[in-house]
């Protein structure tokens, strides 16, 4: 089963995309702040996405995203950003994909399946 982490600050856009990734057969953790995301990538439970909010209340999304891939045994996940807001191209190279917010279960389900397609992720939530 792929595990993913998702990070996002809004506590319903977070439930509801929870709900959407397991409906789907995602494996999901949850982080409400860029603390707790690296606090769940320090627990070694090796995720194969990170589907990530732009906007955190304690450190950009962006950043975040650099300083897992810093990390050699984080080195090669793969990052999925999102945004209520325009973000410049340039800043979406610190991970793979961008899907903008509102977004419902199909165009997340058809992200994650281009990001497999790019990156040798499996294409469903089950491996």
């Amino acid at each position: 089963m792929t595990r993913i982490l998702l990070v996002e600050d809004d506590a319903p856009v977070r439930a509801v995309t929870r709900e959407m990734l397991e409906g789907a057969g995602y494996c999901v953790a949850e982080a409400a702040d860029a603390a707790t995301a690296l606090a769940r990538v320090d627990e070694r439970l090796m995720f194969e996405v990170l589907l990530i909010d732009v906007l955190l209340p304690d450190l950009s999304g962006l950043e975040l995203a650099r300083r897992i891939r810093a990390r050699p045994d984080t080195s090669s996940v793969k990052i999925l950003f999102t945004s209520g807001y325009p973000i410049d191209g340039a800043e979406v190279e610190a991970g793979d994909a961008f899907l903008p917010k509102p977004y419902g279960t199909t165009e997340l389900l058809l992200a994650l399946v281009k990001l497999s397609r790019r990156r040798g992720l499996p294409a469903g939530g089950s491996t």
